[in-house]
C-alpha cells in the first residue's frame, strides 16, 4: 500500500519535525544519583524545548556494565541525533570528549549548557515544580 506524504496530519508533521538531542555529562566518578538527577532535569527541560532526548543514562544497559559498553551503546544513540547537550565539565570527561568529537564528525549542531546562563534562574518544567534552573546543571 503506498501512503499519500502530502496528506499528514498536524501532529505527524511536528513528530516529523521535532529534532533529536543526545545528553552529554561526565559520569564516571561522581554519585550516581546526582547525575541522574542532573540528566533528568536537562532532559525536562530539552523537552520543553521541544526536542526528542536521547539520555545515556536509559541506553537499556545496567549500570553495572563496563564503561566499554556503555560507551558502544551510547555512541549508537549519539549518531542518530540531529544536536548534542554538553553539560558542565564535559570537558573533563573522555566519554564526553569521544561524544564530542563524533558530534563534530557527523554534523551535529552543538549546544553548551554555558550557554544558557542568561536564562532566568528558575523554570516551570512540565510536571508543574518550580525549580532551580542552572543549578542542577552542576
Amino acid at each position: 500500500m503506498v501512503r499519500d506524504l502530502s496528506r499528514k496530519t498536524t501532529n505527524e508533521r511536528i513528530i516529523q519535525m521535532k529534532k533529536k538531542i543526545y545528553i552529554s555529562g561526565p559520569i564516571s566518578g561522581y554519585d550516581i544519583e546526582e547525575r541522574r538527577e542532573t540528566f533528568a532535569t536537562a532532559k525536562k527541560f530539552l523537552e520543553i524545548e521541544g526536542y526528542e532526548v536521547c539520555n545515556p543514562l536509559e541506553n537499556g544497559l545496567p549500570s553495572d556494565a563496563d564503561t566499554h559498553q556503555h560507551m558502544r551503546a551510547d555512541l549508537k544513540m549519539l549518531v542518530q541525533c540531529d544536536e548534542i547537550f554538553l553539560l558542565n565539565k564535559w570537558n573533563h570527561s573522555a566519554g564526553c570528549f569521544v561524544e564530542f568529537m563524533v558530534a563534530v564528525a557527523i554534523g551535529c549542531k552543538l549546544r553548551f549548557c554555558d550557554m544558557f546562563t542568561s536564562i532566568p534562574e528558575r523554570k516551570i518544567f512540565a510536571d508543574g515544580c518550580l525549580q532551580s534552573f542552572t543549578a542542577f546543571f552542576k
